[in-house]
């Protein structure tokens, strides 16, 4: 079978600089050692050798490590039988081994008589990777930044990647460009390389997560004009764009030439932009703009240049900067561009994208990355720095720079989160179980943004984790106040027993009611108590158990107090009835005892019977009796 080297020049360029050739050189002559030379980059492999570009391409790492870090090697390698039969509309990842169908159960049959790790992947119905060992990709978040460097030779101005013409970048149609970088940092690391991952592996480049990786640079696409042609007067400085932002709809011939622009109708755009006679930045911004995608920057710069002379706004003299530095920087004229990212700070200090591409720049003339990436502090710059493609021989220590930044955004919000939690943990025991489900669920919602989610997500966990604190701050103060409220219900209920048992007779056959009374005195004064103690979060689940116990006792009073006031009242109609009986029973006695002491009326004695004696006091009886019912007492 035969092998065929494919350099990828963009990704030589970046790891060797001016030394590509020579490691080509290298990398020819070290497969001549092994396999039989047929042209340049073309080698015949014999079944037995197979097992050895696993050999090469480990040794080759080492021996370039210094140049290469954790990047692949900048060339893929194909195996096939005779024509080179790979589509060219497969992203074929530099590093790795791909072979033709044809030559599959060659392949297979040869490996299977060496001990050493191997897998296919099926790439498409004609082709499949060969993984060995030395092709296994290393282990960090982003470790597949290669396919930004194939298969063109030149860049997208607008993405920076290898993938498409710059006037055909899939950028250029997205309507809003800043808002879909806002939506990006709600994203972890993880969850942008998981899903970009997964999007390539599927061979669909064009879903919409792609979108964070096309729009990164969103200030150069021409959707992002529509701020600076309607706010240029609203809008002074980089940091309002992170702001919600309105943009009012105005009519007119410049914002029509604009829409055209937008919409890339870009011839019926220039005509309109060159038919505006007035001097007006916005009109050379436009031009300048179409000029980038026909890649005439000479002319970019010219009309640049003009919209510069017109205008004094800080954020719209930044931005301006900001696109000169990046054109410079996209021709290669590193020192120039240099310079106007500097004016771009200078103009505007707030302007995030220049200070990270000031430091790419640096990167790119001097590799000192221990020096650059601890600057990719700003959330802006974290996720610019992720997406970057150049970053991809030291992605590794990239990647720990950057969850370092993220854990420091983080632990702001770990700090509220904790005195959250902390708070509900000692709040759950007296709230209703409908309150548990409710906080409980707000803290996983505010746990998983804080864990899981972008720097967006992690600002607003630390502020719904506030809220949520304040939130059960007050319900100390409010289940305060309403214990408050109902120990002075208590007390009021408590009193009236008081008063009640401060006047009732019969203490000593009714003595539950005192003791009863008695603990309720002393629930109230540990109810006082507690309530004025400094950490009242403590003290809330016992209160609640004290005012849950004296409302019970106070219950009991209530109910008992009736029947002790019914035997009270009885007692005192008892008594009054047998005093009124027994006094007018005795003078009856006397009235009917007068004959025995006055004989002179004896004539009466028809009257003085024991009948009408009885019959007088059975009347006396029911009079009194009737009079004790309902006298008022």
């Amino acid at each position: 079978m035969l092998l065929k080297i494919k350099p990828i020049k963009p990704l030589l360029s970046l790891l060797f600089k001016t030394k590509g050739k020579s490691f080509l050189d290298y990398l020819e002559d070290y497969l001549s050692k092994t396999f039989e030379k047929k042209e340049k980059y073309l080698f015949e492999v014999k079944k037995e050798n197979l097992i050895k570009i696993n050999d090469i391409l480990h040794s080759l790492k080492e021996n370039f490590s210094t140049d290469i870090g954790e990047a692949p090697l900048p060339v893929i390698f194909f195996l096939f039988k005779k024509n080179f039969p790979f589509s060219e509309g497969i992203l074929f990842r530099p590093g790795k081994i791909y072979f033709s169908k044809e030559v599959r159960n060659e392949i297979s049959k040869a490996l299977s008589e060496v001990k050493l790790f191997y897998k296919f992947l099926k790439i498409s119905e004609e082709t499949e990777e060969l993984i060995f060992p030395s092709t296994v990709e290393p282990n960090f978040l982003f470790n597949f930044k290669d396919i930004f460097f194939v298969p063109l030779d030149k860049p997208c101005f607008f993405c920076k990647s290898y993938w498409h013409e710059s006037e055909n970048c899939p950028g250029l149609k997205i309507l809003d460009p800043l808002g879909d970088f806002k939506k990006l940092l709600n994203y972890s690391l993880g969850d942008i390389a998981k899903n970009l991952k997964e999007s390539y592996e599927s061979q669909q480049l064009t879903e919409n997560f792609w979108n964070f990786f096309y729009i990164r640079h969103f200030y150069l696409f021409p959707s992002f004009l529509k701020i600076p042609f309607y706010l240029h007067e609203e809008i002074n400085n980089w940091a309002s764009l992170w702001k919600p932002i309105q943009i009012p709809l105005k009519g007119g011939e410049l914002f029509l030439a604009l829409e055209d622009l937008i919409y890339q109708r870009y011839k019926s755009a220039e005509s309109k932009f060159k038919a505006l006679e007035e001097e007006d930045f916005r009109i050379y911004l436009g031009l300048m703009v179409l000029s980038i995608i026909e890649e005439d920057f000479q002319k970019a710069l010219y009309y640049l240049e003009t919209a510069l002379s017109l205008t004094k706004n800080p954020f719209i003299l930044s931005y301006l900067y900001l696109l000169k530095g990046y054109i410079y920087h996209f021709q290669g004229d590193l020192l120039i561009a240099s310079e106007n990212y500097r004016l771009a700070l200078s103009s505007d200090s707030s302007c995030v994208p220049a200070f990270y591409l000031l430091h790419l720049l640096n990167y790119q003339e001097e590799e000192t990355f221990e020096k650059i990436f601890p600057f990719f502090q700003h959330p802006i710059s974290i996720y610019l720095a992720f997406l970057e493609p150049l970053f991809i021989k030291h992605e590794r220590e990239l990647e720990i720079e950057l969850e370092k930044a993220f854990s420091r955004v983080r632990e702001e919000a770990v700090s509220r989160l904790k005195d959250t939690e902390d708070k509900y943990h000692k709040l759950k025991e007296i709230m209703t179980e409908e309150e548990k489900i409710e906080y409980l669920e707000k803290i996983k919602d505010i746990q998983n943004k804080v864990y899981q989610g972008g720097i967006n997500s992690i600002e607003e966990a630390t502020k719904r984790a506030l809220e949520l604190s304040l939130e059960l701050s007050s319900y100390i103060v409010t289940k305060q106040k309403k214990f408050k409220q109902e120990l002075e219900k208590a007390i009021s209920q408590y009193r009236i027993c008081e008063q009640f048992w401060k006047s009732y007779p019969y203490k000593v056959e009714d003595v539950i009611f005192g003791q009863k009374l008695k603990t309720a005195h002393e629930i109230i004064d540990r109810i006082h108590k507690r309530l004025n103690r400094s950490d009242l979060a403590k003290e809330l689940k016992f209160i609640a158990q004290e005012i849950k116990a004296l409302n019970e006792i106070l219950a009991y009073l209530l109910e008992l107090k009736p029947q002790l006031k019914k035997k009270w009242s009885f007692r005192k109609k008892l008594s009054k009835f047998l005093i009124r009986f027994s006094t007018l029973e005795g003078a009856l006695l006397i009235f009917f005892a007068l004959p025995i002491f006055f004989p002179s009326i004896s004539e009466l004695n028809s009257f003085f019977k024991l009948s009408n004696f009885l019959i007088i006091s059975l009347i006396f009886l029911i009079i009194i009796l009737i009079m004790v019912t309902f006298e008022k007492e």
